[in-house]
């Protein structure tokens, strides 16, 4: 059975329509508890931050049980150095290798569509070769680091949720791979060759194999 990840098609207005209704069903069922002008207040001065975390909510019950996780990152600045990028995304990060973050690309494209996926063959460890068919069988190429970096720095809490991770390989034609995940409690990037096998558990992202927009 193919695994190409066909075009995904956004919610739709019927169902957003179905969840404003079972929000104010539940609204109304609890109105009590909720003073009108205290309501007034939160609408005033955080209602922004409200519907943020609101989206949030909907996001992680649509995301459970899903193949695929889905994120757009909006104007990704390109024209720092790797160093200043990892640097910027406010991670913990140890620079053991530093001839493999000079090396890490840029990418293109300010406006990128990035797809997480799985891998589950049934091994704990993933070899290298598993991993890059797994990509090609789904259509997808490793997305750049920088894009990657944007991501979890936007969104800190997701590397507590999804281990992260993609690839690349430099000018001798080595392969290097970047993670983000927790070491012990902390929030924490990782750059290294990849000359270990990567983990089940890991979300691995990627770009269609189309030429991305700038």
């Amino acid at each position: 059975m193919s695994k190409i990840i066909p075009q995904l098609v956004p919610i739709n207005l019927i169902q957003i329509s179905s969840i404003s209704s079972i929000l104010e069903n539940h609204l109304l069922d609890k109105q009590n508890e909720l003073p009108s002008e205290f309501v007034g207040n939160t609408l005033i001065n955080n209602g922004e931050a409200l519907a943020k975390e609101l989206f949030l909510v909907v996001q992680k019950y649509v995301e459970q049980g899903s193949p695929i996780i889905v994120r757009f990152v909006k104007n990704v600045d390109r024209s720092v150095s790797p160093e200043e990028a990892v640097k910027a995304s406010g991670i913990k990060f140890s620079n053991n290798y530093p001839n493999g973050v000079a090396q890490m690309p840029r990418g293109v494209g300010s406006d990128v569509e990035v797809i997480f996926f799985q891998i589950d063959n049934g091994q704990h460890f993933l070899k290298n070769e598993t991993v890059l068919e797994e990509y090609e069988a789904r259509g997808l190429d490793p997305v750049d680091p920088y894009t990657l970096i944007e991501i979890n720095k936007e969104n800190p809490a997701f590397l507590s949720k999804y281990k992260n991770t993609t690839q690349w390989k430099d000018i001798n034609g080595l392969f290097w791979k970047i993670e983000f995940h927790l070491f012990f409690t902390d929030p924490h990037i990782f750059i290294c060759p990849m000359d270990e096998e990567s983990r089940k558990e890991m979300w691995f992202a990627g770009v269609r194999k189309i030429v991305l927009k700038s």
